[in-house]
């Protein structure tokens, strides 16, 4: 029974951190994106 246990929670485990992982790339990309509408080099139609 604890072992399943352990097995459930270290999956979960490895999902929360991909699930960080992807959002600080996607906020890296915010940022990117949000320095290139403020200089003027991107322009939304």
């Amino acid at each position: 029974m604890f072992h399943e246990l352990a097995e459930i929670m270290s999956d979960m485990d490895a999902e929360i951190r991909a699930v960080e992982e992807k959002l600080s790339k996607v906020r890296g990309v915010k940022a990117g994106m949000m320095s290139a509408l403020l200089t003027g080099r991107v322009r939304l139609v």
